[in-house]
């Protein structure tokens, strides 16, 4: 049976190594703040939100649209977030 631990000050991972199987076994525990998982969480859902209306665009539109709208989504989320935590 073999072990390997690795811990770092942002996240941990666990590999377990069991016999002819070679189950492997990884966990990770990501360390962030609320102020981090909410700005995440809310550029996530603008992101969503905007793949979900139907728009007759080529791929690169969308992707420049996309890009604009999380640059935006950060500018007003992040101010937002650091006032609320």
């Amino acid at each position: 049976m073999e072990d390997i631990r690795e811990n770092d000050s942002l996240f941990s991972v666990t590999i377990t190594s069991e016999s002819p199987c070679s189950t492997i076994y990884s966990s990770f525990n990501v360390k962030a703040t609320v102020v981090t998982k909410f700005i995440v969480a809310v550029v996530s859902i603008s992101v969503i939100l905007f793949f979900s209306a139907i728009i007759p665009l080529t791929i690169r539109q969308l992707i420049i649209i996309w890009f604009q709208r999380v640059v935006l989504t950060l500018i007003l989320v992040t101010p937002i977030a650091f006032l609320l935590f």
